[in-house]
């Protein structure tokens, strides 16, 4: 095991290489692999370019790292360190961002805002000063998550889903830059040419759904869903050297040690598999609103009775089934009559959760809505509907609750879809002795 004052004066070593200008890329991609994977390194980074700007001119920056250079001493420092401010902590906070450093800049909105948080997976875990849903951020801002994942809507038909353990810095309203982990990206037409950075290669999106991986033993990946994208290799010097373009189904992996872009096994489901189980956790849901949030980690869980997993004021999303194909037509109860799904019709189902637990919540905590990438076929809401096609479309590890108020009160809970019959909104309400409010939405797969 290395020893940390040896590591904290490496740090320290690079940082006034960085200072001076002449670090060389080799140096600075080591110093980024650092400051990415240990917070502490990161706060020794800052509290040294602190000290050096408080400090009088004829001062010699040995002399710092001399006091700084283990990580006891820093420690013991850290309760007295005086933070710079004004016009210092601007130029600390642009030469932290300028070296891949994934500080929380989180729900404080920066001027000018370029996108807000739109929602963020329950039981995600923060790597950095949590965000909520709606947060506005600007440029600068950065996001690590341990687990989990985060989704970011950057307006002009850009949303962003980042994957943990993951660390990203918004650089501007059409570009960010990875430092480590997933983001799996949606990029409309009207955002055309957006683009996710990394150490290896710069992703521009030219209308498509993409997922891209950093990691500093693979280097970049990136798997193209639908569309296409232009990945730009960098050589060490962060010059492009090489442009590939990757369409729907194609995959690619890019160094920018080794200098080399080329293909790579494994599908996107297979990437992101690895990390949290995010497409199972969102499966065909395009956006979530209010009080309607995923959940990190929906298999783990699978007691759906009353007060076995409460909401805590939100609805809970669940994905059950997918790609259910009807052996014959099935008939099914809907808040506008009755609903006929023709054999052979491919349904995908998900669950809305809401179980205010212990706590008597006030009317309307159950609003929200949510719009899916299919159409939606029916929404069943009496506890009869639910309990008949729990076998057909619920989660096969899932226990339910069996008693009448499982499902929806008319007089109280209002449930509607749009137009367009891709969004449902919802507006629950709890009651002394109904606690528990479940609906099932069915959509086609694939429409």
């Amino acid at each position: 095991m290395s020893d940390p004052r040896t590591v904290d004066r490496e740090v320290l070593e690079l940082t006034e290489d960085l200072r001076r200008g002449t670090i060389d890329p080799e140096r600075m991609a080591r110093l980024n692999r650092l400051l990415d994977r240990d917070v502490a390194l990161r706060q020794l980074y800052v509290e040294y370019n602190d000290q050096l700007a408080s400090l009088a001119p004829e001062v010699e920056e040995n002399e710092v790292i001399a006091t700084l250079g283990s990580r006891g001493q820093a420690a013991s420092r850290r309760a007295s360190s005086r933070w710079v401010s004004g016009a210092v902590a601007a130029a600390v906070l642009a030469v932290v961002c300028s070296v891949g450093v994934a500080l929380r800049f989180g729900g404080v909105a920066m001027s000018p805002p370029v996108g807000k948080v739109a929602v963020v997976a329950d039981g995600t875990v923060w790597a950095s000063e949590p965000a909520a849903g709606g947060d506005a951020f600007g440029v600068g801002a950065g996001f690590a998550v341990e687990s989990g994942f985060v989704s970011l809507d950057l307006g002009r038909d850009v949303r962003l889903d980042l994957v943990g353990p993951a660390q990203m810095r918004v650089d501007g309203p059409d570009r960010v830059w990875l430092s480590s982990g997933l983001v799996a990206g949606t990029v409309g037409p009207d955002g055309r040419g957006f683009m996710v950075r990394t150490e290896d290669a710069d992703v521009v999106d030219l209308g498509t759904e993409f997922v891209v991986h950093k990691n500093y033993t693979v280097g970049t990946r990136v798997d193209v869903r639908s569309g296409r994208v232009e990945a730009r290799l960098k050589d060490e010097s962060g010059r492009t050297v090489k442009i590939v373009e990757l369409l729907a189904d194609q995959r690619g992996r890019f160094d920018h040690v080794s200098v080399t872009a080329d293909g790579f096994v494994g599908g996107l489901e297979d990437l992101l598999a690895r990390y949290t189980g995010v497409s199972r956790a969102r499966g065909g849901v395009l956006r979530y609103a209010d009080g309607a949030v995923p959940l990190a980690e929906p298999d783990r869980v699978t007691d759906l009775r009353t007060g076995m997993a409460p909401t805590a004021g939100r609805v809970f999303v669940i994905p059950e089934r997918r790609g259910v194909e009807l052996a014959e037509a099935l008939t099914v109860p809907s808040p506008d009559g009755p609903v006929t799904l023709p054999a052979g019709t491919r349904i995908d189902s998900y669950l809305f959760h809401f179980d205010v637990g212990d706590g008597l919540q006030l009317s309307h905590v159950g609003r929200g809505a949510v719009t899916f990438g299919g159409a939606v076929a029916a929404v069943l809401t009496s506890a009869d509907a639910l309990a008949a096609t729990d076998d057909d479309f619920g989660l096969p590890a899932a226990t339910f609750d069996p008693v009448p108020h499982r499902g929806l009160e008319s007089e109280t809970d209002t449930v509607a879809v749009t137009a367009d019959h891709r969004s449902v909104t919802f507006d629950l309400d709890a009651e002394v002795l109904r606690v528990l409010d479940q609906f099932r939405v069915l959509v086609i797969d694939g429409s």
